[in-house]
C-alpha cells in the first residue's frame, strides 16, 4: 500500500508530462532523490531512485477521487534536475512503466485483459521521463511466480506482477497460459466460479496449477475403490534409493511401487476415506517427485534382545563335555564366561505414526493437509492462494516426524504477517464460496498425485 500518499498538492502542470529530449536529459544535473512537499501541512514525501511509485494519470488532478488500480504505476531509474536563472530546480525523473492489461491490449490486438485484474501491472521496457510534481506515493509491486512452490501471500488490494513486456518486440514473458493448466488458459485472480479454482502440485518435477473443471473434465480424479483408499505408509522396497523429502539433507525412503491397499469402498466408511486423503495430500512433497512414506520418516529407536533357538528339541539335548586342553589357551579361543547368547539389534519407531500425527497441534496437521488451491472463489487465499502456508506447514511436519521439536514460534512461521495484516487460519483452510459440494478428489496429470 501507499505510504504516506498526499491528499492535496499545487495542481499538475500540464508540462509534466511533455516530452523531453534525450539532449536536455543529459544537459541535466543527476540526485539520487527528489521531495515532494504537502501544501496543507508541508509534510515531505521522499522519492529516490529505483523506488516503485504510483504517478497521476496526465489529465487528472491532485486530491481527485480516484482508486488505487486507476494510478499510473513506473519505476524511477533516474533522476535529474534543471537549474533556474533563479536557483529553483525543475526535477524530473526516467521513469521504466508497468502497464495495466489494457495497456497491453493497446499495443498486442491479440492481448486478452480479462485475466489481468486491476491490480495486476506488467513490468514493460518502455521509458518516459515524467517530472516530479506528477508522483503521488512509494507503494511496492510484489513479483507473483505462478509455480513457486511458496509464494508470498497478495492481498486483492495490492500490485503485484508476473509478466515482463518486450515493447518493440510485442512479446509477453512468460507467455500468458504456457505454465498453467493443460487448457493452457492464464490463471484469472477475478474469476469467481468454484470450478475455475486452480489446484497446485508442488512437485518439482510438476509444479503447475490447473483448473478445478478441467481436471475433472479429463477424470484425473481418484476412483472411489483402490486408488482413493491406498494407504500411504507402504514399506519401502529394500533396493528403494535414499531421498530427501525437505530442503536440508535427511535421507528419507520413497514408497515402493507395490502399495497395501485398504478394503473395497463398500467395506471402508467415509471417515476412513477422508484420513487416508489427508495423509495422501500431506505426502505430497514440494521437495521431493517421490511420495514421501510418513512411516520411514518418524524417528527410530535401537533396540537389543537376545536371539532364541527356535529349535526346543535340540535345546534339550545334552551336550557332551569338553575334553580339557594343557597347556596355554590359545590367543584365538572364544571367552565362554564373557561371550553370552547372541544379540539381536533392531530399530523400531520410537512413536507409531499416528500417535505422532495426533500430538501435533491440529491447526498445523489440519493446513499440512490441505489441498493447494487459488483463485477468486477462495477469497482469503488472496491472488496466489493457500499455497506458501501449505508448503511451509509440510515441511515443518516432515521435521517434527524426524525427531525436532515443535517450534514455539510455529504459527509465525507458517502464517507469519503481512505488512499490518495478520495472517491465520482463514487464509490457509480451504473454504469456497458458493460451493455446494467438498472440493473433489483430483490428482495431478502428470505425476497422479492428490492435489
Amino acid at each position: 500500500m501507499p505510504r504516506g500518499r498526499p491528499t492535496k498538492r499545487r495542481a499538475v502542470k500540464a508540462t509534466a508530462y511533455a516530452p523531453l529530449t534525450d539532449e536536455k536529459w543529459s544537459s541535466m544535473v543527476p540526485f539520487g532523490t527528489f521531495v515532494i512537499t504537502d501544501k496543507d501541512d508541508g509534510t515531505e514525501h521522499k522519492f529516490s531512485k529505483d523506488d516503485i511509485a504510483i504517478i497521476l494519470p496526465s489529465g487528472r488532478e491532485p486530491g481527485s477521487n480516484m482508486e488505487l488500480w486507476e494510478y499510473w504505476v513506473g519505476r524511477i531509474k533516474d533522476i535529474r534536475a534543471e537549474i533556474d536563472e533563479e536557483g529553483t530546480n525543475t526535477v524530473w525523473a526516467k521513469v521504466q512503466w508497468f502497464y495495466s492489461g489494457r495497456d497491453v491490449a493497446d499495443v498486442i490486438k491479440s492481448f486478452d485483459p480479462a485475466s489481468v485484474t486491476g491490480h495486476e501491472r506488467i513490468y514493460a521496457d518502455h521509458y518516459d521521463f515524467v517530472e516530479s510534481e506528477a508522483f503521488d506515493a512509494v507503494i511496492s509491486v510484489t513479483t507473483f511466480n505462478e509455480n513457486d512452490p511458496e509464494p508470498p501471500f497478495i492481498a486483492r488490494d495490492e500490485f503485484y506482477h508476473r509478466y515482463t513486456f518486450e515493447y518493440k518486440a510485442r512479446t509477453l514473458k512468460p507467455k500468458p497460459g504456457s505454465a498453467a493448466c493443460t487448457c493452457q488458459m492464464p490463471y484469472c485472480p477475478d474469476d469467481t466460479l468454484p470450478d475455475s479454482i486452480m489446484h497446485f502440485c508442488p512437485r518439482p518435477s510438476c509444479r503447475r496449477a490447473f483448473h478445478q473443471s478441467c481436471l475433472l473434465a479429463g477424470k484425473h480424479k481418484e476412483s472411489s475403490s483402490a486408488e482413493a483408499l491406498t494407504t500411504v505408509h507402504v514399506k519401502p522396497s529394500a533396493a528403494a534409493p535414499l531421498r530427501s523429502a525437505r530442503k536440508h539433507a535427511s535421507p528419507i525412503k520413497k514408497v515402493s511401487k507395490t502399495t497395501t491397499t485398504a478394503p473395497p469402498a463398500s467395506a471402508a466408511s467415509s471417515s476412513s476415506s477422508s484420513a487416508s486423503r489427508a495423509l495422501r495430500l500431506l505426502a505430497c512433497s514440494p521437495d521431493t517427485d517421490d511420495n514421501v512414506d510418513l512411516e520411514s520418516l518418524v524417528a527410530l529407536t535401537m533396540i537389543q534382545g537376545s536371539l532364541t533357538n527356535n529349535n526346543d528339541d535340540a535345546s534339550d539335548v545334552e551336550k557332551p563335555p569338553k575334553k580339557k586342553r594343557r597347556g596355554r589357551p590359545s590367543k584365538n579361543a572364544p571367552n565362554e564366561a564373557a561371550s553370552g547368547p547372541p544379540v539381536e539389534v533392531r530399530a523400531q519407531p520410537v512413536r507409531a505414526l499416528a500417535d505422532t500425527l495426533a500430538d501435533l497441534p491440529p491447526l498445523l496437521l489440519q493446513v499440512a493437509q490441505q489441498p493447494m488451491v487459488r483463485g477468486a472463489a477462495f477469497r482469503p487465499g488472496g491472488i496466489s492462494g493457500n499455497i506458501g502456508f501449505v508448503t511451509r506447514a509440510r515441511r515443518l511436519v516432515y521435521q517434527i516426524l524426524e525427531g525436532s521439536s515443535l517450534p514455539e514460534d510455529w504459527e509465525v512461521q507458517v502464517f507469519s504477517e503481512h505488512g499490518e495484516v495478520r495472517l491465520g487460519a482463514e487464509n490457509a483452510i480451504v473454504q469456497i464460496s458458493g460451493a455446494r459440494k467438498p472440493l473433489p478428489l483430483v490428482v495431478c496429470p502428470k505425476c497422479r498425485s492428490a492435489i
